[in-house]
């Protein structure tokens, strides 16, 4: 299985940190890593080499809510693409993810290893949830 991933993460060395993980797997190739929202619609836009998973941190300091609105733009913009989101806290408004099509939802502080694994699942259909991200989908 050929899983290409796209690593949406405005923190550098978070970003960094995934794609090292995810590159651990010989099935995952990292296809594209981006800081903003905007640069990653742009290369879907563009056609550049296309991801079948995208690992979304929803997480934007400067916006509270762009990590969801941008859940909503790439629903848009690519629908067959499976979304995974990692986030630092819960919120209750992530709990509507399920609705918007994402695949799951990891607490940050939870998936350290299991990154790949979460990935590797999301690519085959699966939907995963960290345990600490159970309470919102129970």
């Amino acid at each position: 299985m050929d899983i290409r991933v796209a690593i949406l993460e405005d923190d550098f060395y978070a970003r960094e940190a995934v794609a090292t993980l995810l590159q651990r797997d010989c099935a995952i190739r990292v296809v594209g890593e981006y800081a903003w929202p905007d640069e990653l619609l742009a290369d879907l836009s563009a056609g550049r080499p296309r991801a079948n998973v995208c690992w979304i941190d929803l997480d934007f300091p400067e916006h509270p809510d762009s990590g969801i609105e941008c859940v909503r733009h790439l629903r848009k913009a690519a629908p067959e693409l499976r979304l995974i989101c990692s986030a630092l806290m819960l919120q209750s408004e992530y709990g509507a993810l399920w609705a918007m099509g994402v695949s799951g939802l990891v607490l940050k502080r939870e998936c350290g290893h299991a990154v790949g694994l979460a990935v590797s699942l999301t690519a085959e259909g699966w939907r995963v949830v960290s345990p600490g991200a159970r309470v919102l989908f129970a």
